[in-house]
């Protein structure tokens, strides 16, 4: 398990209803409300792979196939075989946790997928005509600019249709929060503060050599770069529309947090 993942669908178990009852579920569901996307919500969709491939040929037999499908899936778990069938089974979106594009980060957090078997995996999902959403964090255990820069590049040769780069949360529980604890992996404490456990908009820690502002500009360099070096511009624009609040509100955090620090109000009490 990810040394930073808070694992809200639980721990260490893996509970799988049968295909015939998840099919049906969704049989139901799409005849009654006709929903225009159906997101399964399980964390790697095709981790026991004859149950995936169980429920894409129901799915496929039931004429379920119409519906747009978003999932989640592990890097070194998909192949050309189960993407075909998912394509076929209505699938046009997969989203897929790729964390850093530095090799000793990716062993130090245990993400247990090299980076080899990501490319692989964006180019067998793009091959299969489905769009490819890439998830990245700045501030691992022991990041620094370089390391993070190098997960920025990756990202970039990767060039996922939809990108999510976020800043690290020691959410309880975890075991960056035990680093953040024991004063280890290169963690300062900003916050304790629950409202600034965000990734996109929070101000929990920051490492010893990249301050909260650096780490900031590298994530918002990381969504512009991508679009950029890459040729996307007409995407890029439609980006920076549909996520113009966001940006606003990035902006207006951003811009706050320096007023605070200026003012020598930068520390919050941690809740009791």
């Amino acid at each position: 398990m990810c040394v930073f993942c808070m694992s809200p669908y639980g721990r260490n178990r893996t509970r799988e209803r049968s295909p015939e009852n998840a099919v049906k579920e969704m049989e139901l569901t799409i005849n009654a409300y006709q929903p225009r996307l159906y997101k399964f919500n399980d964390e790697t969709f095709g981790l026991n792979r004859k149950r995936a491939l169980d429920v894409l040929d129901r799915i496929i037999s039931k004429g379920l196939n119409k519906v747009s499908k978003v999932a989640s899936m592990r890097a070194n778990l998909v192949d050309p075989e189960i993407l075909g069938m998912m394509k076929e089974a209505g699938f046009d979106f997969i989203d897929y946790g790729v964390e850093t594009g530095d090799p000793e980060i990716l062993k130090i957090i245990k993400k247990g997928v090299t980076l080899e078997q990501t490319a692989r995996a964006v180019k067998m999902t793009k091959a299969a005509g489905i769009k490819v959403g890439a998830n990245f964090i700045l501030g691992h255990p022991y990041d620094t600019a370089e390391t993070m820069n190098t997960t920025l590049e990756y990202a970039t040769s990767l060039n996922a249709d939809l990108n999510a780069i976020g800043l690290m949360v020691p959410y309880p529980g975890t075991e960056v929060a035990e680093y953040v604890k024991r004063g280890e992996g290169g963690y300062r404490v900003l916050s304790n503060d629950w409202r600034d456990f965000n990734k996109q908009l929070g101000n929990a820690i920051e490492m010893d050599t990249v301050s909260r502002k650096q780490m900031e500009i590298l994530q918002l360099k990381g969504y512009t770069q991508i679009y950029l070096k890459n040729k996307r511009y007409a995407e890029f624009a439609k980006f920076c529309f549909r996520y113009r609040r966001a940006g606003i509100a990035f902006a207006k955090n951003f811009i706050k947090k320096r007023t605070s620090i200026g003012a020598g109000t930068w520390t919050k009490s941690a809740p009791t």
